[in-house]
């Protein structure tokens, strides 16, 4: 670093400490991460619990959501069911909320902006060393209980996941 006579080192320290600051607050600035919305995309809390946002490009009918659904499930619990359509697709909220959702109905969800829930029967039998693991991600969990007939894990400190004992 080449110091110039007309500065003095306490005043490059300052300018410095004030550059440093403007960098921190640009960072600060800049979105932690740029995605989709409901006023741009369809979003679906899946029946897992996971909400997805989908550029309507990417579902523009209720047949590329059922794709869409059977690549989001490969691998994971229900892959089956999904594939074989053994599921329900609802509205999440609203005067029509918990309405089944058809594919005539998919035009008035895209004007109206609305959010789907996904449904489906998960059936899985339980061996006795997997039973602390998570059904949802297969790692091991924070704590589980059994609640009323069901097992609740702790994925982590703001997840849980119940399902039936």
């Amino acid at each position: 670093m080449v110091v110039h006579n007309e500065f003095d080192l306490e005043e490059l320290r300052r300018m410095e400490s004030t550059i440093r600051g403007e960098i921190r607050a640009a960072i600060r600035a800049v979105p932690n991460n740029v995605g989709f919305s409901d006023m741009n995309a369809l979003v679906i809390t899946d029946a897992l619990g996971e909400t997805i946002s989908l550029p309507w490009s990417v579902v523009p009918s209720y047949d590329d959501l059922h794709r869409m659904l059977v690549n989001h499930f490969r691998w994971k619990i229900g892959e089956q069911r999904v594939t074989e359509r053994r599921y329900c697709v609802a509205r999440a909220g609203g005067a029509e909320g918990g309405t089944l959702v058809t594919a005539n109905d998919w035009d008035s969800i895209r004007e109206n902006r609305e959010q789907l829930v996904m449904s489906m029967l998960i059936e899985q039998v339980f061996k006795a060393g997997l039973q602390k693991l998570c059904p949802k991600c297969g790692k091991t969990q924070l704590g589980t209980y059994e609640d009323q007939g069901w097992r609740v894990w702790y994925v982590d400190r703001h997840i849980l996941l119940r399902f039936p004992v």
